[in-house]
């Protein structure tokens, strides 16, 4: 009996072994799931070759700590909701919202974004200074992104599109007078879509700049063990000037 029960030991050791990361140094790729978000993340409609400022850093980072990494593109909520279950490692330009505090990792900072009104140029924006000012405008937000969800909270009217690009259009074509949206984001679809010398820019002054992370599951296996990986990397690449090279090339 005792001989078969140290057979047993010796069976379950190894797996033993990986789920407490023991065996974290044979890890040589992680897999990142990515919404598409330019300049950030640009997710080509053939979905290879996802590229972006963002992806560029993430990548750098990850070299630099000797890991591969791979970008696929998947449905941002089904992301959240993955990343709350432990089923999948995390994401990229992702915020620090007090909602996902119990299941993230948060890098240390990434990139950064902040949050404007865009509008047709002959729209009178000069009143605009707080989120609140945007209650006497019709308003268009992109549905379930933290902005959308801003507005929510704030009890301010507004209508949603599920993709960046009908947001753009409805604010352009539509009686919509408002989208409030990242600003590079937002700059780079104008571009995209042929209606750039249409559109203006009026910061929301009460709006911080929002930093962006790479964020990672807590529950998933290795995952603060890979952001540690992570975050020394990033270190490097900033003191290097790799960081600084590849925000010019998107900046």
């Amino acid at each position: 009996m005792l001989l078969r029960r140290a057979a047993q030991l010796l069976l379950t050791l190894p797996l033993l072994l990986l789920g407490s990361g023991a065996t974290f140094a044979d890890i040589k790729t992680v897999q990142l799931h990515v919404v598409d978000f330019p300049p950030y993340i640009i997710v080509p409609d053939t979905q290879d070759g996802i590229t972006g400022m963002d992806i560029d850093i993430v990548q750098a980072a990850f070299a630099a700590a000797d890991l591969d990494v791979h970008f696929s593109s998947t449905p941002w909520k089904r992301i959240i909701k993955s990343m709350e279950r432990g089923t999948i490692l995390g994401t990229v330009s992702c915020s620090r919202r007090p909602e996902r505090l119990e299941y993230m990792l948060f890098s240390d900072e990434v990139t950064s974004t902040n949050r404007v009104a865009v509008s047709r140029s002959e729209v009178d924006t000069s009143a605009i200074q707080t989120l609140d000012d945007l209650q006497n405008f019709s308003v268009v937000s992109i549905e379930g992104w933290g902005m959308e969800q801003q507005l929510t909270a704030e009890n301010i009217p507004h209508e949603t599109t599920s993709t960046y690009e009908g947001a753009m259009m409805a604010m352009r074509y539509r009686n919509i007078d408002i989208l409030y949206a990242a600003e590079y984001p937002s700059l780079y679809y104008a571009r995209k879509l042929g209606i750039h010398r249409d559109i203006k820019i009026t910061p929301i002054r009460t709006e911080p700049v929002t930093p962006l992370y790479l964020c990672m599951s807590k529950t998933y296996p290795d995952s603060r063990a890979i952001m540690d990986r992570f975050n020394a990397g990033l270190r490097q690449i900033k003191q290097d000037g790799t960081y600084q090279a590849i925000r010019a090339k998107y900046l």
